[in-house]
């Protein structure tokens, strides 16, 4: 059996497969300015809100220092003390922004061999891999790399749940479309111990082409499905409600018990994290307010851990310098259990296919990898 690797994934993975047209968190409404999306009338409320709270206009060039992760905050503590129709509807705007800036930036993207090429080859063994992809992405950039468009396509046809690659692996497997198949009208038995034979395509905090019914006396309730065009509006089969896009916001409180199917990812993603052998960090930066990942990484600590590999710009400075207190992040959490010779450091995805590993390009002294 090859080594268990886990991937994490963070928004800096798909700024690096689309050559810096995806934006992080902090660029969002630029971005979103830019693509002349703000200017419409059905974000209105958003505007209204983020100019109430932050005293800043998204229309205006100073949008950029308004974080999507801050005003979805306050979103959240606003909600906590009153949920009022007004905020869920502003919510439900910010929501719909996100998927529409990142729909919008797809076409933009002309990359036949991008980095999620290159890590989707890199997936062992195949065409059934092993290996466990972890995302903090919302985007459909891997989904649809990982076999997504065809799967619908597939499904919409009455395609049979022959599971064949991480995407599918999900679609019947965890989503709500895999209940209607063989595997899925029967519950399987408890278990004493998690089978890490096949590998999950995990995305933790939900993606903009996910819906489900929001009414909770539907028999649908909360069932989660992909949808093709997630652009349009669609209704519930069973109840004929409008279904309801889900994304998790990047929060303290992330609120995953309201959701059975992020709940149901984030334990398989635990289970994962227990088995792995290799860690492959790309492009996430571990917040500190992130107290679910933090929680989720210390996982790995009850695994046979030999290899921590982080993949990021900011694990080096432009002055050539190690940026140690980045990589401490990460370290900390395993620093008794995994020796520091066994962290390796890239810039991108690339550098780590070739392995042009940071601390060996740049001749860095043992003793400054001691420090870390």
């Amino acid at each position: 059996m090859s080594t268990k690797r886990v991937y994490i994934l963070g928004a800096g993975s798909s700024i690096g497969h689309s050559k810096g047209i995806f934006p992080s968190l902090a660029e969002f409404f630029t971005t979103a300015e830019k693509q002349g999306l703000v200017k419409n009338s059905e974000f209105d409320k958003v505007l209204k809100f983020a100019k109430k709270v932050t005293g800043k206009d998204l229309l205006s060039k100073k949008s950029k220092a308004i974080d999507v992760e801050a005003l979805f905050t306050h979103i959240e503590i606003e909600l906590e003390r009153s949920s009022s129709s007004e905020l869920l509807s502003i919510r439900e705007q910010l929501h719909k922004l996100i998927q529409s800036v990142l729909l919008s930036l797809e076409p933009k993207i002309n990359i036949s061999q991008g980095e999620y090429h290159l890590l989707c080859s890199k997936l062992q063994p195949q065409p059934q891999p092993q290996d466990t992809i972890i995302t903090f992405n919302w985007d459909l950039l891997l989904d649809n790399i990982l076999g997504r468009k065809e799967t619908l396509k597939k499904y919409s046809k009455g395609g049979s749940a022959i599971i064949d690659g991480l995407y599918e692996q999900f679609f019947f497997r965890l989503a709500a479309c895999g209940e209607g198949t063989l595997d899925g009208i029967t519950i399987e038995h408890p278990y004493q111990e998690w089978d890490s034979e096949f590998g999950h395509y995990l995305k933790v905090h939900g993606s903009i082409d996910w819906f489900y019914c929001s009414n909770d006396q539907c028999r649908a309730s909360r069932k989660v499905f992909p949808l093709s065009e997630p652009a349009k509006q669609h209704y519930c089969a069973e109840c004929h409600e409008p279904v309801v896009l889900l994304v998790i916001p990047p929060v303290i409180n992330k609120a995953y018990r309201q959701h059975p199917l992020i709940r149901r990812i984030w334990n398989v993603a635990a289970k994962e994290m227990s088995v792995a052998e290799e860690l492959v960090i790309w492009g996430y930066s571990l917040p500190t307010t992130d107290f679910y990942a933090t929680w989720l990484f210390r996982q790995a600590r009850q695994s046979l851990l030999k290899n921590i590999t982080i993949i990021n710009p900011s694990t080096f400075s432009k002055k050539k310098v190690l940026n140690k207190a980045f990589i401490r992040r990460f370290y900390d959490i395993f620093r008794d259990i995994v020796p520091k010779e066994s962290v390796h450091v890239y810039e991108s995805f690339e550098d780590y296919c070739n392995d042009r590993d940071i601390l060996s390009k740049h001749k860095i002294k043992a003793r400054e990898i001691m420090r870390i």
